[in-house]
């Protein structure tokens, strides 16, 4: 009995060491995004100028992006993640809108400042619901082990950070199109574990729709990273729009399925959006494993 207690309590420990593990992972992606934000929200040129106009509207929305940081602090704190997440980003386009509605001579350097921040936020979306699948999909408690492209788009993503410190955001830009290229090479290696494998055994229903869930957001975040570097044709465009559209519109099917309880058809629902993804992946010109 005391045998089965003590193999109870390492199980209940390692797990505990691979959450904490997963947790320290996400929070350090998110305080590299609240490093860039303090730099735009409080140090940075464009900042400097609107709060030293005579545009109110624009000093208004500046000090409530400045606020939303300072909750994303608070949130990180609490060991909220998501909450901090949405409130960095949220902070960052309130800045963005600030910063436009007090535009200068150096406008070009705006946009690619805009440019650098949509791309980061991409990049950093796909890293995170990538690590995420994975956890959710190995067999191991920590996850697996960090593929080597995804190490090499981190190393490259931190030189464009501190390269848009310096406010060397066109070379900040290259230097995450070099990231993005990483991935959309190696994307058919990075996402050939996400296929449906219909042999994995599930503890619960519910097991089995976070698995097709976290599997569906790890193919919607690498939609805009192959659309930016692959850059597909007007027709060719639309067609991956629809098929995003309409991948969207059954998860948010699954979504309220998972509410009610229903994770059975949550999951196959869940699965059949990420098929769209898949599909527009191929259209952008990714070729994933069938």
């Amino acid at each position: 009995m005391a045998w089965g207690n003590a193999m109870v309590a390492w199980g209940q420990t390692a797990e505990q060491t691979a959450a904490e593990a997963a947790f320290a992972e996400q929070r350090a992606a998110i305080e590299q995004k609240m490093s860039f934000a303090s730099q735009v929200l409080f140090q940075a040129a464009g900042a400097r100028r609107v709060a030293a106009s005579d545009n109110e509207d624009a000093k208004a929305v500046l000090k409530e992006a400045r606020e939303l940081f300072t909750r994303a602090r608070a949130a990180i704190d609490a060991r909220n993640l998501v909450a901090a997440n949405d409130l960095v980003s949220e902070s960052l386009r309130l800045v963005a809108r600030a910063v436009r509605q007090v535009p200068d001579a150096g406008q070009e350097a705006q946009q690619q400042r805009l440019r650098y921040v949509r791309s980061l936020e991409a990049l950093q979306a796909f890293q995170g619901s990538h690590l995420l699948s994975m956890r959710q999909i190995s067999e191991t408690p920590t996850g697996a082990t960090r593929p080597p492209e995804l190490e090499q788009v981190r190393e490259l993503t931190a030189q464009a950070q501190t390269l848009a410190a310096s406010g060397k955001y066109d070379e900040a830009q290259q230097t995450l199109a070099r990231a993005a290229e990483v991935i959309t090479n190696s994307a058919p290696k990075l996402m050939a574990g996400r296929a449906a494998d219909y042999e994995i055994k599930f503890s619960s229903e519910s097991a089995a729709f976070e698995f097709e869930n976290a599997r569906f957001h790890s193919y919607e975040d690498l939609v805009p990273i192959a659309v930016a570097y692959l850059k597909p044709k007007d027709d060719r465009l639309q067609e991956i729009t629809a098929a995003v559209d309409e991948g969207r519109r059954i998860h948010e099917q699954s979504r309220e399925l998972a509410v009610q309880g229903d994770f059975e058809r949550a999951a196959r629902f869940s699965e059949q959006a990420t098929a769209q993804m898949r599909k527009a992946l191929r259209l952008a010109g990714i070729a994933l494993q069938e």
